[in-house]
């Protein structure tokens, strides 16, 4: 039975995991790159460079010369997406403010717990930027801060990835 549980265990731990490789917009080693230092608030703001998840909040990141769609999500907040230019040996600095949208939603609601990659993109319903509504660590219910994803009752498609790469999608009642 306990051999069992932790068989069980790791297998959830494993389809949560994310590989920890480089989308093909991250500069590769010896191919031409440049770098952008982005500044976000809010701090826990989600970054996407060519639609792939990189991870939350500021930071400079290498990429490779030439135009890459930089986004910047977060729950509750209109997304930022720009086009950048970045040049090989240069660092292109970004700031991002997101502004809040939204009103207040009323219950009954459901609640979802993640566990996997505490950086991890969580994106709810679609598998786009545009679906972003937190990271991992934001759903993970730790025992001190208690924490889910609050949603109406019903079965929600839920896909978790970091820097390109989807660990699966999941369905969750």
């Amino acid at each position: 039975m306990l051999r069992t549980r932790t068989v069980a265990r790791m297998a959830v731990c494993a389809f949560f995991t994310l590989p920890i490789g480089l989308s093909p917009a991250l500069a590769q080693s010896g191919a031409s790159t440049g770098k952008v230092a982005i500044h976000v608030s809010p701090k826990q703001a989600y970054l996407f460079v060519d639609g792939n998840a990189i991870r939350d909040g500021s930071q400079t990141i290498a990429l490779s010369a030439g135009k890459h769609k930089i986004g910047v999500y977060n729950y509750g907040y209109n997304p930022d997406i720009q086009t950048v230019e970045v040049v090989s040996g240069k660092t292109t600095d970004m700031n991002v403010t997101l502004q809040k949208s939204g009103d207040k939603v009323a219950g009954p609601f459901g609640d979802i717990e993640l566990k996997g990659h505490p950086r991890a993109a969580v994106l709810l319903n679609g598998n786009t930027p545009s679906y972003f509504v937190g990271h991992v660590d934001e759903f993970d219910n730790n025992w001190i801060w208690h924490q889910w994803l609050l949603v109406k009752p019903g079965i929600y498609p839920v896909t978790v990835t970091q820097k390109g790469k989807p660990s699966g999608r999941v369905r969750l009642m």
